[in-house]
């Protein structure tokens, strides 16, 4: 009797990160032959320069790819990718740094104050994951917590 086992074995993976904007980093999951992995889930642990770190889940998009905004504040990012691999690929993980140089002249006040909400999701994400709804709509001369 003949007894045959198909042991099927996940295929490696790899992230790469580039900077996509000024402040904007563009994450990518590959293959072990380079080519885009898509729709799979990974976890991002980004620390801004005062220490703070936001861990943030998403999925990679039909390319493969996630583009993260950083912030505004200057200074070096540390930006943490950890992919736990699924049952076709193994799990890897990326750490590296950042710079972002400068403000934006698109300040989260002026960003609200002018009505702008919808314009730029990079923006909108950056303030969704980064102010609690107070701050976002208290009023920026009196920072009293009342939003009109």
């Amino acid at each position: 009797m003949l007894s045959l086992s198909f042991a099927s074995a996940k295929e490696d993976t790899h992230i790469e990160m580039e900077k996509s904007t000024p402040s904007a980093v563009k994450i990518m999951l590959k293959d072990s032959s380079g080519n885009p992995v898509p729709g799979e889930k990974f976890h991002i642990n980004i620390t801004k320069p005062n220490g703070y770190t936001k861990v943030v889940k998403n999925s990679f998009n039909s390319k493969g790819e996630c583009e993260y905004f950083l912030g505004l504040s200057s200074g070096q990012y540390r930006v943490s990718v950890i992919y736990k691999g699924s049952s076709k690929y193994n799990p890897c993980e990326l750490a590296d740094f950042f710079s972002v140089t400068g403000k934006s002249t698109d300040s989260t006040d002026n960003y609200y104050d002018h009505h702008n909400y919808g314009e730029n999701s990079k923006m909108d994400d950056y303030i969704y994951d980064n102010y609690w709804p107070e701050e976002i709509y208290d009023d920026a001369r009196s920072r009293d917590g009342e939003w009109y």
